[in-house]
């Protein structure tokens, strides 16, 4: 058996039709005494404002605790929380509201963790590449750099934070030099003992909204 569903307005309908009805009884029961067409009305008005109103509270009191809730939850997307969930049992466009807001929710919590999965396997594999290959942010802070690139700017130290013009005092001259001139290029350096040759790729784009520079070299 279906559930059913009233409206929102319904309800505040129903609220006024009672207070109207409320109203409409009091004033037959007054009606045998002799009043005034005013007094009547304001004998026959007063208790149904009261209770109105008290109704009208009572309605409104879970309506505005809910709206809070949606306003927290929609606030905790903003910081990219995703996990908040709404637990409301209402049969009106407010049940609806909140049952948009957890499918939103779920389908934006999903995406995120797909997302998340898809950047832990690049990372790996980026971290597994025999190519050095560092990411320089807007600051001239090294954002990422995989472990080739480690051993071949600083002997394996670590270089993410570090500043980019710093770690080039520190690499080998020739590799400083095509570097610090911002156009692809050759460099050859001592690895292991031997004479390596690494051939250097620069390429400007945009990361999270951020200016970012690639660097990529390979032997």
């Amino acid at each position: 058996m279906s559930s059913i569903r009233f409206s929102l307005a319904g309800k505040v309908s129903a609220i006024f039709g009672l207070c109207a009805i409320l109203s409409s009884g009091i004033a037959a029961a007054l009606s045998r005494f002799e009043l005034s067409a005013w007094q009547l009305f304001a004998l026959s008005l007063a208790p149904s404002l009261i209770l109105g109103f008290w109704l009208l509270n009572r309605f409104l009191r879970p309506v505005r605790g809910l709206l809070q809730a949606l306003s927290d939850g929609i606030r905790s997307f903003h910081d990219h929380d995703y996990s908040v969930r709404l637990a409301v049992d209402r049969r009106d466009e407010l049940g609806e509201l909140v049952t948009l807001y957890n499918e939103v929710g779920e389908i934006l919590h999903r995406e995120r963790k797909g997302i998340r999965q898809r950047e832990l396997l690049l990372q790996t594999a980026l971290d597994r590449s025999p190519a050095a290959i560092v990411l320089v942010n807007s600051l001239d802070r090294v954002a990422y750099a995989n472990v080739e690139a480690r051993r071949l700017f600083v002997g394996g130290e670590r270089l993410k934070g570090m500043r980019f013009s710093e770690v080039l005092e520190r690499c080998p001259r020739e590799m400083a030099q095509v570097l610090e001139e911002g156009a692809d290029g050759l460099f050859t350096v001592d690895s292991d003992g031997e004479r390596e040759t690494y051939h250097v790729s620069r390429r400007h784009f945009t990361l999270n909204a951020q200016p970012t520079l690639f660097i990529f070299c390979g032997a």
